[in-house]
């Protein structure tokens, strides 16, 4: 109901740069936001499905995920807005960082569709892989 309030939950990540100390987050809030990322994800299920059947091909071919332009864009992003806003007290490779980025690329496709949030929530529970 609060969009700061909501907006503040970023200081729940323990990995995220922060001035200011870190709040846990409560079952509710935690709730709150799987519901938002998986209806973001379903507004851009398109894209994201677009990006993966990319993927899928540029696998196929051997060929490197960023000579895509689409993917290319989203990997650069991701790795920028990574590095920035993430601690760095251990350097992460970038080819890790490309990796983690193509597997959540994968899974929030997933997320996207038909009860994605209750998928994302048993996930977060540990209850799915």
């Amino acid at each position: 109901t609060d969009r700061v309030a909501l907006w503040r939950l970023r200081q729940s990540n323990p990995l995220r740069k922060s001035s200011g100390g870190r709040k846990k987050l409560d079952v509710e809030e935690a709730r709150s936001l799987v519901l938002i990322i998986c209806h973001l994800a379903k507004d851009h299920q398109e894209l994201i499905r677009r990006a993966v059947a990319l993927l899928e091909q540029m696998t196929q071919q051997n060929s490197e995920p960023h000579r895509a332009a689409l993917l290319g864009d989203y990997l650069d992003n991701f790795n920028n807005t990574y590095r920035e806003r993430m601690t760095q007290e251990e350097k992460v490779s970038t080819d890790s960082l490309k990796q983690l980025a193509l597997k959540l690329l994968i899974k929030l496709l997933f997320y996207s569709g038909a009860k994605g949030h209750q998928r994302l929530w048993l996930a977060l529970l540990g209850k799915v892989s």
